[in-house]
């Protein structure tokens, strides 16, 4: 007909895109399908565990982190000898003291509930210029420093160093979603070859 003579090349090819993009799209939405039915993404804490064991290379700390309580109060209530006490204390009723005391005066309290945290993200909330942070922890577990308003605490409870490998419970999530996405990856490519060898 007149009207297929018109086209031009580009609007054929404009077509040909479309049709390539429709056919992607149903391809994708039956990956997304057979993903939600198929894919196992049931994790045991065993199969965490034994990723992180496998690949003891990928698990390298890059920085320096920390499990530690840090609190800031201002100068004029601060009781330093009690604060330090109960900031190094380990017993339960120090802690209950402590987080009392802090929320009545603390500007800040972060106990990070025995989690690691990067110890860059607390140093950067004081007026303290550290270098060799690494040599530094390893002879310190407290630090107590002020400026001309407040007093700046943290204990430290324990801490790893660049270079050494993560704890388990540092990385966990990461693994998690690291084996999820390789589970993917080889469902996908095994969908693909099914679907091309089907036509």
């Amino acid at each position: 007909s007149m009207a297929k003579k018109n086209l031009t090349s580009e609007q054929k090819d404009f077509n040909r895109e479309l049709e390539e993009y429709r056919s992607s799209l149903i391809i994708h939405k039956y990956q997304q399908q057979l993903l939600g039915q198929k894919l196992d993404t049931a994790l045991t804490e065993n199969d965490i565990r034994q990723f992180y064991d496998h690949h003891p290379e990928q698990f390298i700390l890059e920085q320096n982190i920390v499990k530690a309580v840090y609190v800031e109060f201002p100068k004029n209530v601060a009781q330093l000898d009690q604060i330090k006490k109960w900031m190094m204390a380990t017993d339960d009723n120090s802690r209950a003291e402590l987080e009392s005391y802090s929320f009545k005066y603390a500007t800040k309290f972060d106990y990070f509930n025995n989690q690691w945290v990067d110890f860059a993200y607390i140093l950067a909330r004081m007026p303290l210029h550290w270098d060799n942070t690494e040599q530094r922890l390893k002879r310190n577990n407290f630090i107590e420093v002020n400026d001309s308003e407040k007093w700046y605490f943290v204990s430290i409870k324990d801490f790893r160093l660049v270079g050494d490998k993560a704890p388990f419970e540092y990385v966990k999530d990461r693994i998690e979603n690291l084996i999820l996405n390789n589970r993917k990856m080889d469902f996908i490519q095994e969908l693909e070859k099914n679907i091309y060898q089907k036509g």
